[in-house]
């Protein structure tokens, strides 16, 4: 969290040497702090814009500020709690390094993960919620939340439409042959069938979907997509990261080189306004 106000190196100085202007003096200082303050902001966010790679609109407009106020000359500058999204936590490791804390998702699934393959990525490289709430429900992983189960019961499952029906997830908490812990998504399988005299699957099968095979009489045998594509793949151990957002550097350089150019344009408003 960055403050700044009367702690701020010389601000006192200034004060005692304008001792003079009265209340006007404190109308200067309370403009100067918050035209910083914004400052800082606006630097921020075109540092989040260049150190990360396509963040979220959320995360480059989401820093606060708490203006200064006649009865207390200081301004509060620091990240935005807004959603309950806890941006300083998830922040935080890019500003000190270290150990990021889980995602809601991960904490529901007791694994950290990154996207696999089958993973629908949105315009700023991360899984779609969609698809994770999608994956959440089939495993039965939200529990009763706020009062609602987003769980899968068998009157909504019936609602369904077949294309939903067919989708398939599972997931694998310890190494299965080929398959490392993650969550899969059954899909067809593109090899195979003509070894045992049955035909491929349609490459238009939906996921998950049947197909007759090979038929004897009035009966025929079923042919089901028995692939998986990975759609999250579980972390070993919690990410870390390298201090990469010089988050404090670039707000203390910021303040030193333009604080008191904009405390001396203040003074000199409040000057004029005194002789007027």
């Amino acid at each position: 969290m960055i403050k700044l106000g009367m702690q701020v190196k010389g601000v006192k100085e200034i004060v005692s040497k304008f001792d003079f202007l009265g209340k006007e003096l404190n109308t200067a200082a309370r403009n100067a702090i918050n035209d910083m303050a914004f400052m800082v902001r606006k630097k921020q966010m075109e540092t989040v814009s260049s150190v990360f790679d396509r963040p979220k609109p959320q995360t480059v407009k989401n820093f606060f500020v708490r203006k200064a106020t006649k009865e207390n000359l200081e301004a509060t500058f620091w990240f935005d709690q807004i959603y309950g999204k806890k941006y300083d936590q998830y922040i935080l490791p890019q500003i000190e390094g270290g150990r990021r804390q889980m995602k809601r998702s991960e904490q529901r699934l007791g694994r950290f993960y990154v996207p696999g393959m089958g993973a629908k990525i949105d315009p700023y490289g991360n899984m779609q919620g969609g698809q994770i709430t999608q994956i959440l429900s089939y495993l039965r992983r939200f529990g009763d939340v706020a009062g609602y189960d987003m769980n899968r019961t068998t009157r909504s499952e019936s609602r369904k439409s077949s294309k939903t029906k067919a989708l398939e997830y599972f997931m694998v908490t310890n190494r299965r042959g080929g398959l490392k812990p993650g969550v899969y998504m059954r899909t067809e399988k593109r090899g195979g069938f003509t070894s045992t005299g049955l035909p491929r699957t349609s490459r238009k099968m939906a996921v998950g979907a049947f197909q007759a095979g090979k038929t004897v009489g009035k009966f025929h045998s079923v042919i089901r997509a028995r692939g998986a594509i990975p759609v999250m793949v579980f972390a070993k151990k919690a990410p870390s990261y390298r201090p990469r957002f010089p988050f404090f550097e670039v707000a203390n350089k910021l303040i030193d080189d333009n604080f008191f150019k904009l405390m001396d344009k203040e003074v000199a408003y409040a000057i004029q306004r005194m002789f007027r």
